[in-house]
């Protein structure tokens, strides 16, 4: 080998250890980068919901009056998040369901965009004293589930409103 070939040998050697310096300078700088990003995620995700209220009848919209859980009628139930003041992802909302389709068929409030409400269309042909769940469900961006399950029991309806009355008559 040469004094040429030596010069080259020694210019890839070093070549060499200022490439694995850098590699390594690159890793360091790649691995504060990505504790960086972890830290901004956690400050700007969406806070996990940990679960719901109880879920409770309601008159939704506010102007309508708390309707009977009685055949023929279709309350409103609602629920909140916990912790307070999260809010589900619009492009993933909690679902509502049901333990009894048949006697306590959900119908969306299409009026709540985040679908923490829903109305129980409860047919005439349900049975008094039928008892049916009611769950929502929420799966957060991590895979966790938020659920609240209550159970209502089906009443029956108030007595008819009175439209009227007879002649009035003297008794005597």
């Amino acid at each position: 080998m040469d004094e040429h070939d030596e010069r080259l040998l020694l210019i890839l050697i070093q070549l060499q250890r200022d490439n694995n310096e850098l590699q390594r300078e690159n890793n360091a700088l790649t691995h504060t980068g990505n504790e960086i990003l972890r830290e901004i995620l956690k400050q700007v995700k969406r806070p996990d919901i940990l679960g719901f209220t109880p879920i409770i009848p309601t008159s939704l919209g506010g102007t309508m009056a708390l309707l009977p859980i009685s055949p023929g009628f279709t309350p409103g139930f609602s629920t909140t998040t916990v912790p307070a003041g999260t809010v589900p992802n619009p492009s993933a909302l909690p679902v509502w369901t049901s333990s009894d389709p048949t006697n306590a068929p959900l119908q969306p409030n299409t009026a709540d965009p985040l679908n923490l409400s829903t109305f129980v269309a409860i047919p005439s042909t349900a049975a008094v004293g039928t008892v049916f769940g009611l769950t929502i469900k929420y799966t957060n961006a991590d895979g966790t589930v938020a659920a609240q399950t209550n159970s209502f029991t089906i009443v029956a309806p108030p007595p008819p409103d009175i439209t009227g009355f007879t002649t009035i008559t003297q008794d005597v």
